[in-house]
């Protein structure tokens, strides 16, 4: 086996041991979004996006703090964490459906789009596509 054979070998064995099989085609998203103000720069955490947070709270039964800092909230759907560099992640909880998943992720929207716009502030992804394609067991990878 050459150099090359190995490393394909070893790459798909990490990622296989990673799987968590395949009793459920059910899949979770994670997107991590920064916050820009109208000029397009990044709003800070320190009166900006702080404030987003603790705004969105009344809106989640489960509050996560850090040494007195507000840094997470959860509902039976989705998380949302506060990440480096003052980013705010949705975690959308596993399911079978990826319609189900585009309509968590616009419920969020509707929940923190009021608070964004009092501020002229707006989410933005990087590296990621916009739209949620539909998943068929056809294309998705064995492994």
């Amino acid at each position: 086996m050459d150099i090359y054979d190995n490393n394909i070998n070893v790459l798909t064995n990490y990622i296989a041991d990673g799987s968590k099989g395949c009793n459920s085609n059910a899949v979770g998203v994670e997107l991590e979004h920064f916050v820009i103000d109208k000029n397009g720069d990044c709003v800070p955490y320190i009166n900006g996006v702080e404030n987003i947070i603790e705004q969105l709270a009344q809106n989640f039964p489960k509050h996560v703090y850090s040494e007195g800092f507000l840094i997470g909230l959860s509902c039976d759907k989705y998380n949302i964490t506060l990440e480096p560099g003052a980013q705010i992640e949705i975690s959308i909880k596993p399911t079978e459906n990826i319609c189900e998943i585009e309509n968590i992720y616009g419920e969020f929207l509707s929940v923190i789009n009021p608070i964004l716009d009092k501020y002229s502030y707006r989410l933005i992804c990087l590296k990621t596509k916009q739209r949620i394609y539909r998943l068929s067991r056809k294309n998705v990878m064995n492994i």
